[in-house]
């Protein structure tokens, strides 16, 4: 992507929170990053599912109930 997205975006990305994922060369010495360039955005939520963890619990659980010493295996 290049700054046409920027300029022909109807959505104000400035005010929002936002993951912008990004590739770019990186100085191994200098840690330094050349040549980066713009993929997308990827909106963000703010917001909290306070339910998401007990779900990803119960899949945790789900996945590893047959391993021996973890869980009930």
């Amino acid at each position: 992507m290049n700054r046409t997205l920027l300029r022909t975006d109807t959505v104000d990305r400035l005010c929002k929170p936002a993951v912008v994922p990004m590739t770019a060369e990186c100085n191994v010495v200098t840690r330094a990053y050349m040549d980066a360039r713009l993929i997308g955005f990827v909106e963000h939520e703010t917001r909290i599912d306070e339910k998401e963890p007990e779900r990803l619990f119960e899949r945790g659980v789900k996945a590893w109930r047959d391993v021996p010493g973890v869980g009930n295996g």
